[in-house]
């Protein structure tokens, strides 16, 4: 009677045979998606999209403004300023501006300008907020690989012309956007305050301000400030 019941209270913690395999199938299957998703997100950064040649953006002409659209910058075209829209977005930036957060608010505004500028003269008027599919019949969508190289060809046009004050121009930035998928961002640094942001247009519809958020929130997917830009 003894040994029934011991017996009784050793096979209690332990389920059936079949029960096991299918618990051990489970975590087998388990770990090898992990190490599959862990190989494809190392292969994803470094294996970067098609970004345009970084020489692309050094010493811009206002009359050929670089500008990439049709998803990893398939399509390559220039467009030009006007003597009136660029008298605007100088007086923009030479206005007095106090403060790097300021400077901020000058890039988003710029960038927005630039961007309904290059629509008048392209397809990009049409580009809408996020991956929406592009048409041959209808061209003219951004990815996030569109947006970040020309924001940032915009932003190192700002930066040459003397410009901006607070920040300078970085490569771009990559987050993880779930599985098996990328999100690109252009890329500023407050010289003062030493905070790095991105800059992110690809939330939007074009001819927008773009999103400027500390990159750390960036990264972690945190919501985008109502104001659209933060502060240190």
């Amino acid at each position: 009677m003894k040994w029934r019941k011991m017996a009784v209270m050793r096979a209690v913690p332990f389920a059936p045979k079949s029960q096991r395999n299918t618990v051990r199938q489970t975590i087998l299957i388990a770990l090898i998606f992990a190490l599959f998703y862990s190989a494809t997100i190392s292969a994803q950064a470094e294996d970067s999209p098609e970004f345009v040649d970084p020489k692309w953006f050094h010493k811009i002409d206002r009359t050929q403004i670089p500008l990439c659209y049709e998803y990893s910058c398939k399509i390559q075209t220039t467009f030009s300023l006007l003597d009136h829209q660029w008298r605007k977005l100088r007086s923009l930036f030479e206005s007095p501006t106090q403060s790097a957060e300021s400077e901020r608010k000058k890039i988003r505004q710029g960038i927005q300008w630039m961007e309904q500028w290059a629509g008048e003269q392209s397809p990009t008027f049409r580009d809408k907020a996020k991956n929406h599919q592009p048409d041959a019949i209808w061209p003219g969508q951004l990815d996030c690989v569109d947006e970040t190289t020309n924001s940032t060809t915009y932003m190192t046009l700002f930066l040459e012309q003397g410009w901006l004050r607070f920040h300078r121009v970085e490569s771009f930035v990559q987050r993880n956007e779930g599985f098996f998928l990328g999100h690109y961002g252009a890329h500023i640094y407050d010289i003062q305050a030493k905070q790095h942001y991105a800059v992110d247009s690809w939330h939007l519809d074009n001819g927008q301000k773009p999103f400027i958020q500390l990159l750390d929130k960036w990264k972690n997917r945190e919501p985008l400030s109502a104001l659209g830009v933060d502060s240190n």
